[in-house]
């Protein structure tokens, strides 16, 4: 049953894009300035490393010719938080390069639950690029 979730999630979202990212989401403390402090690390990983390019909040509409370079990032995290704040990013600016960035989470269950088989099913999906 959960090999058929992970399969019909792959194909809706992740298989038919240039490239895919996978990035997870593991905080063990809580504090009210600890979830922008792992934004900003997220985030300045991924822009340093270039798996995520930078977003233009300048300029609304970017034309490139031809089809643009497009990449899946599948987040896994117990929380929506990072999640939410980087799909709507991207969702709202165009990025510096022209690709189209789809951001996805399977699942947030907001705490751990190992002794639930579909919940590490869904967490246990490798994504290769």
């Amino acid at each position: 049953m959960g090999t058929g979730l992970i399969i019909r999630y792959y194909q809706a979202y992740l298989a038919n894009v240039d490239e895919r990212v996978g990035i997870q989401i593991r905080v063990f403390h809580t504090g009210t300035d600890l979830f922008q402090h792992v934004m900003n690390q997220i985030l300045a990983c991924t822009l340093n490393e270039n798996l995520l390019p930078d977003v233009d909040q300048k300029q609304g509409i970017v034309s490139s010719s031809g089809k643009p370079k497009s990449k899946a990032v599948l987040m896994t995290s117990l929380s929506s938080g990072y999640f939410e704040k980087i799909r709507d990013m991207y969702w709202e600016y165009p990025t510096v390069t022209g690709e189209v960035i789809g951001i996805y989470q399977p699942s947030h269950e907001e705490y751990q639950q190992t002794e639930k088989q579909m919940h590490l099913n869904v967490v246990q999906l490798r994504v290769a690029s």
